[in-house]
Formats: structure tokens, C-alpha cells, sequence
């Protein structure tokens, strides 16, 4: 039976209000189109967070990025908070 290796990457992230309307924006800047808003900072994290594993994984169908492996499932993200 194989065994296999779970790798963890960190995506940095930035959350911040919207301009013109209620809400917040969050992007991630390494993964193109990785961007989104929600009602709420959490909303927001919940809403890219989606966003991202969609895009890495319809990237790994169509062509296999070198950074990732078919056994990669699982992603981390961390969010930098500053006062």
C-alpha cells in the first residue's frame, strides 16, 4: 500500500474593507483570480478559501503545476492581523 505525504503550503491573503459599499474584499495574490468579498471578514476568508482550492484544483486537471502533486488535498492559509 502507498503511503502518502501530506504537504502544507501558506498562501498569503489580504482582507480589507470595501470602498463603496458594506463588506470586505479578500485576494490571494499568488493564485491568479484568487479574489472575493463577504459580509464579514470570516465570510470573506471562508468565501477565497473556496475560491482558491477551485482554482488549484481545476489548474492541477488541466495542467500539472510543479508545485503540486496529485496527492495534495489539503491547504492551509494564513492571515496576517494587525491593530
Amino acid at each position: 500500500m502507498k503511503q502518502y505525504v501530506k504537504k502544507t503550503y501558506l498562501y498569503p491573503i489580504t482582507i480589507k474593507p470595501l470602498e463603496d459599499q458594506p463588506g470586505y474584499y479578500a485576494e490571494c495574490p499568488l493564485v491568479q483570480g484568487a479574489h472575493t468579498i463577504g459580509k464579514t471578514p470570516e465570510e470573506a476568508l471562508d468565501n477565497l478559501k473556496d475560491a482558491i482550492k477551485s482554482i488549484l484544483d481545476y489548474k492541477k486537471q488541466k495542467i500539472e503545476a510543479p508545485m503540486l502533486s496529485k496527492k495534495v488535498r489539503e491547504y492551509s492559509f494564513q492571515v496576517p492581523i494587525t491593530a
